[in-house]
């Protein structure tokens, strides 16, 4: 987004973008995308934020997402033995996004294969 107004304004062509995680937990870890993914990047932004607009907040399906979550205590998300994560609604929803998909799982689905 911020690469997208940097050549609107200023009239030059950013070649990549980079994330950083500057906290401990990331490690300080940068990722770079670069021109063709910054253009994914966009079709993301897109579908998530038309999600919000049609008020679609479903779970994740993936009970280590719940890790690093500020809101794990809500949807009764625990670590057990040795780190491993349970979370019930991550359960239900992994449960529910199989072959017939409602349209908020689907769009769930879209945002998630971007991480492939």
């Amino acid at each position: 987004m911020y690469a997208k107004v940097a050549e609107e304004r200023l009239g030059v062509e950013v070649v990549d973008g980079q994330y950083h995680f500057p906290t401990r937990k990331g490690q300080n870890q940068r990722v770079v995308y670069d021109r063709d993914e910054m253009s994914r990047l966009e079709d993301l932004l897109e579908l998530l934020l038309d999600g919000v607009v049609r008020g679609h907040f479903v779970p994740t399906n993936d009970p280590e997402d719940c890790k690093y979550c500020d809101f794990s205590d809500i949807c009764r998300a625990r670590r057990g033995k040795y780190g491993k994560v349970y979370s019930p609604l991550a359960a239900w929803a992994k449960d529910h996004t199989g072959d017939v998909v409602s349209p908020e799982f689907e769009q769930f689905q879209k945002v998630r294969s971007f991480e492939k």
